[in-house]
């Protein structure tokens, strides 16, 4: 089955997706924030605010694939629902079903359950790749080390922003780089930051081991990406990414 991948560059940053929920002053989001699905979890797991004719629409659409979801109970984890419903979207294998793996919706502990789940598989690599489709900058550049099939390879997908066209981020450990030069490894790039990432240390769960986890460290985990410039000294606080000159 083929991966569906970006076709416009429209909703591929966050921020437009997140905008999507309040452009209409006549459709408003009908859910409170007792819901697991929100605007800004929605946006996270792909998707765009598409409401129909109806007053209280809570209608979203991949901006990757296309499916279309509704019908939001308090319950449905936009992630675990797009990863379910779409198995073949690059956005829904890459990013959304990272969140099934979580022992806890808050955790950064996470649980392989078979090869396929594991970072390395073939599937997993190919769904990386395709967020890319190709609005990756440094594609087009000869012999560039951070094209978009080393960028897969070591475990990013392709997450834009408005100040940043070369943004891309790990979700196993919440990472994102940017800035991305010539030279620069994106494997030793990503593991000299994140040496206990999942992605380098994961392994199928065991009956007597059945959390397969990265050790923990001293710092608080956390569930939103931090930024970082690939060439940005490692003694510096992380920043969000800096405009391009």
């Amino acid at each position: 089955m083929p991966l569906s991948a970006p076709t416009s560059y429209n909703n591929l940053t966050l921020d437009s997706r997140l905008k999507s929920f309040t452009k209409s002053k006549s459709k408003a989001w009908p859910h409170n924030s007792s819901y697991k699905a929100t605007p800004d979890t929605l946006a996270r797991a792909g998707f765009v605010f598409t409401p129909d004719t109806t007053r209280k629409s809570d209608r979203v659409t991949c901006f990757v694939c296309g499916k279309t979801l509704g019908g939001w109970e308090p319950e449905d984890d936009p992630f675990k629902e797009h990863a379910e419903h779409s198995p073949a979207c690059s956005w829904g294998l890459a990013r959304c079903s990272i969140e099934a793996l979580r022992v806890s919706p808050e955790s950064t502990d996470l649980v392989f359950p078979d090869e396929e789940s594991l970072p390395s598989s073939a599937t997993l690599e190919a769904a990386r790749l395709a967020t890319f489709g190709k609005f990756w900058p440094h594609d087009s550049v000869r012999s560039h080390s951070a094209k978009s099939k080393h960028m897969a390879k070591a475990g990013f997908i392709y997450t834009p922003t408005q100040e940043s066209d070369d943004l891309a981020s790990c979700f196993y450990c919440n990472l994102g780089l940017d800035g991305w030069e010539s030279t620069d490894d994106p494997h030793h790039e990503h593991q000299r930051r994140r040496p206990q990432c999942a992605f380098f240390s994961a392994r199928v769960s065991t009956a007597d081991e059945p959390e397969s986890q990265p050790k923990r460290g001293k710092a608080k985990p956390s569930k939103k990406p931090q930024y970082e410039d690939v060439d940005e000294d490692d003694d510096q606080p992380l920043l969000p990414p800096k405009p391009k000159k």
